[in-house]
């Protein structure tokens, strides 16, 4: 197909040419149809790709099922190859498209339309042009059916794409891939570093570990030593963390460390009237000490070594309380108005534009600057607030890293956590426990449509710490909240950069001489 233009195309320079997705293929097929789920299996198996798995040039594999090796082997028609192209048929990601990566090994799919490319030097370039606005453009014009349209083999084979010659497809393909891959990084870090804070909130907040260390070296870590008062509950997860400690490569130094530390709040207490007026020379007196480890200075040692009960959550650390949320975080939601759209002004994002975790405003509409106020006297968003999803999918926290929020909210809850900066990052993370996720989905209202009523957000209790427990928490958290936060900022001009180049390289209008993508900016 030698013309240069095409209705709705771009014209393409010399030495590029039209042709059909199937003359640059060896075939294009569909994967399994039919029932499956008798042959699914554990990690052991095969990987086997549905529909939700392909997203715009990558492979989300979270929630990916894998089948038998037999049923694989049987089902070669399905089996699929690196480099091998993947197009969505149907649902509501109909015509995303992803390439098959060299790392996954075995793979085989179902429903899924692919393209086995004849040399995977054109792979990347595929599939980005499918990726691309007029890919995409191309694919749903094909599409067959229902109103919600399907995409089958046929019609995605004729779908016709600019072809350059194969060195500057690859080359232009690395260069998109260069940019993908380290927005996948900078997104596994972000993944890493949110797993961190969790469980650094779990070993703190809800195992207690820190308590039950010190409570544990007290006793010089013989579990014979422990009050016979002490509950049978705390006795076992006490053997617990004991059996923890000991398996640490370093236990005794650990357990040293933790004794030194015993040893010196003891005749601390011991000398010293008011502890709470003592606690910088604490500190410095514990970081003198040799033989304690950095980590027990700075930390256990604002850990208490002892628990109480209380009515409300069962036993805690001593010393420290219960709080109501609506009492220590001014608890609000947005409007429940619904202001007019606006050709330009504040987005107004409601509880689908956070469901994910985080803030996509791509799909939010504007709402002119006069209801942007509007709305804003009611429920104004600044950094440091936590938004709490309220209606549909219900208890997703976000929190707010944006400095001016400048959008509006409707239908979301607001946690103005701007205001106890303190209490910020214990709060997100407390909303995201499964513990806290239980109490709010038992509180849901509402038949045809979920909801959580403000004053189930104003109510909730919880177990709060120390204040100086919280502020080494924030110490170590907000560290990784501005790791997180700059990775975030680096993706989205990263995706602004991908964006702005894929149409311009994949109709030759760019050259790549003149494209700024190499390590230099990416790394």
């Amino acid at each position: 197909m030698g013309s240069k233009t095409l209705p709705g195309m771009p014209n393409i320079p010399n030495g590029w040419y039209w042709a059909p997705l199937s003359d640059l293929c060896k075939k294009v097929s569909v994967g399994h149809v039919g029932e499956t789920s008798s042959v699914f299996c554990g990690p052991e198996g095969v990987t086997f790709l549905r529909s939700q798995n392909v997203r715009p040039g990558r492979l989300d594999l979270n929630d990916v099922k894998y089948v038998t090796k037999a049923f694989h082997e049987k089902s070669k028609k399905s089996q699929l190859k690196t480099g091998d192209i993947l197009v969505v048929r149907v649902g509501q990601n109909r015509g995303d498209c992803a390439v098959v990566p060299d790392n996954v090994g075995e793979i085989n799919c179902a429903n899924i339309v692919f393209a086995q490319p004849k040399d995977i030097r054109y792979s990347d370039y595929l599939g980005y042009f499918l990726n691309s606005s007029f890919g995409r453009t191309s694919l749903l014009a094909v599409s067959t059916g229902s109103a919600q349209g399907v995409l089958n083999t046929k019609s995605v084979a004729k779908v016709v794409v600019p072809v350059p010659p194969i060195d500057l497809a690859k080359n232009i393909g690395y260069r998109l891939k260069l940019i993908d891959n380290k927005i996948e990084l900078n997104q596994k870090t972000n993944q890493t570093l949110e797993q961190m804070a969790q469980a650094l909130f779990k070993s703190w907040f809800i195992d207690f570990d820190p308590v039950f260390d010190n409570l544990l070296a007290s006793v010089n870590f013989n579990l014979e030593n422990l009050e016979t008062s002490l509950p049978d509950e705390l006795k076992q997860k006490a053997q617990r963390r004991l059996a923890a400690l000991n398996s640490l490569h370093n236990a005794a130094e650990v357990k040293t460390s933790l004794s030194a530390l015993a040893h010196e709040l003891q005749a601390l207490s011991a000398t010293q009237a008011a502890v709470q007026a003592a606690e910088t020379p604490v500190k410095a007196s514990l970081n003198a000490n040799p033989k304690i480890l950095a980590q027990h200075a700075n930390t256990h040692a604002h850990f208490p070594n002892e628990f109480e009960h209380n009515e409300q959550l069962g036993w805690i650390p001593k010393g420290w309380g219960v709080g109501v949320s609506g009492d220590l975080v001014d608890v609000r939601d947005g409007t429940h108005d619904s202001p007019k759209k606006s050709e330009k002004g504040f987005p107004l994002v409601t509880s689908k534009h956070i469901t994910s975790g985080r803030l996509d405003l791509s799909a939010a509409y504007l709402i002119s600057e006069l209801d942007y106020k509007k709305v804003n006297e009611r429920s104004n968003v600044e950094y440091g607030d936590i938004l709490l999803t309220m209606i549909g999918t219900v208890g997703v926290p976000y929190l707010v890293m944006d400095e001016p929020a400048n959008y509006a909210i409707k239908n979301v809850g607001l946690f103005r956590t701007s205001q106890n900066l303190y209490l910020k990052n214990y709060l997100h993370i407390l909303l995201k426990t499964a513990h806290m996720q239980a109490y709010l989905n038992a509180r849901v209202a509402g038949t045809t449509q979920k909801y959580l009523s403000l004053k189930v957000l104003r109510n909730i209790d919880f177990l709060l710490p120390s204040n100086i427990v919280l502020e080494k928490f924030n110490s170590i958290v907000n560290n990784m909240l501005f790791k997180e936060k700059s990775n975030i900022d680096q993706i989205n001009q990263l995706t602004k950069l991908r964006d702005t180049l894929l149409p311009k390289l994949i109709s030759g209008e760019l050259q790549i001489p003149d494209v700024i993508t190499d390590e230099e900016v990416v790394d």
